[in-house]
């Protein structure tokens, strides 16, 4: 009996020292915990202030809800809409591959034939360019030609005026000369009126003088004497002519000399009928002398040249 006795109190002088130890142990700890506590305030302020911020926020996220909801609403209404035009497109994928295929099947077809017709265009380039060649130097030649035309468009033009102005003369010369044929027909007869009118038609051709006779057509060289024959001839056809601004050509490949005349004028001067003629001469394109003389009909039916 005494030894269980002891036994007790043993065992609850073991459990009062442990309930002891646990008392001291709580104590320190809860010491710990309030030196944490000012930490642990402080923490939750700062807490409270990051949160503020937020829970003021909230009102206005509130707010736009709705609208937000309301534009989703709207937005599932268009999906139908726009599965729609999706099917539809789907539906037209098929059409435009099919009409792919087409073209390119026909691009098959075209690419031979275009082939060969770039290649035969490619064989006539040559023939091309030599007929824009030949073109070109026409055009150049041309040109020339325009170039050389262009200077004597002032005196043609004032030649024509002074035409136009001697017209009424003319035609009272005109009238004259008839009243004087029926004359002499009157006196001495056909034969009489005949002789007038030859010596009147083949006079031009009688020309004494002549441009090319003098000095400074010498100083020419390699002139030949066909060069001069022709140039003689396309003169005696101006001197025949009535109408100002003719202009004649004549060419001697042979020499390599050409030119042309020029009837600048025709007018009248103490009565005898006059011509002013232009004489240009070139050798190979490039022009070597000019000359302007004027020739007057005598009344034997010569024509007396003179420097103009």
């Amino acid at each position: 009996m005494n030894k269980l006795t002891f036994a007790g109190l043993s065992l609850l002088s073991l459990s009062l020292f442990c309930l002891a130890l646990t008392g001291v142990y709580f104590t320190i700890e809860l010491s710990k915990i309030r030196e944490q506590i000012p930490l642990i305030l402080q923490q939750v302020e700062k807490t409270s202030e990051q949160i503020a911020p937020v829970v003021s926020e909230v009102p206005q996220i509130r707010q736009l809800i709705e609208p937000i909801i309301e534009e989703v609403g709207k937005t599932r209404e268009t999906i139908p809409s726009i599965l729609e035009e999706v099917r539809a497109t789907r539906k037209l994928v098929d059409p435009v591959l099919k009409e792919v295929d087409l073209t390119r099947q026909s691009l098959n077809e075209l690419i031979p034939s275009v082939v060969e017709e770039v290649a035969a265009t490619r064989k006539e380039l040559p023939n091309m360019l030599i007929t824009v060649d030949k073109a070109s130097a026409a055009v150049q030649s041309i040109s020339e030609e325009v170039g050389k035309v262009r200077p004597l468009v002032p005196a043609v033009l004032e030649e024509v005026q002074k035409t136009r102005d001697a017209i009424p003369d003319t035609l009272d010369r005109t009238e004259k000369i008839v009243a004087s044929a029926k004359d002499l027909g009157a006196e001495a007869g056909k034969g009489a009126v005949g002789g007038v009118i030859t010596g009147i038609v083949s006079a031009p051709m009688n020309i004494v003088g002549g441009i090319f006779s003098g000095k400074r057509w010498a100083a020419l060289k390699g002139m030949t004497d066909k060069d001069i024959e022709l140039a003689r001839e396309k003169e005696a056809e101006l001197f025949k002519a009535n109408k100002t601004g003719i202009v004649l050509e004549w060419k001697n490949p042979e020499s390599g000399y050409s030119g042309t005349v020029t009837l600048l004028k025709i007018f009248q001067e103490k009565g005898r009928e006059c011509r002013r003629l232009q004489h240009d001469v070139w050798l190979k394109a490039k022009k070597v002398h000019g000359e302007t003389k004027e020739g007057c009909l005598q009344p034997d039916g010569t024509w007396i040249i003179r420097d103009s």
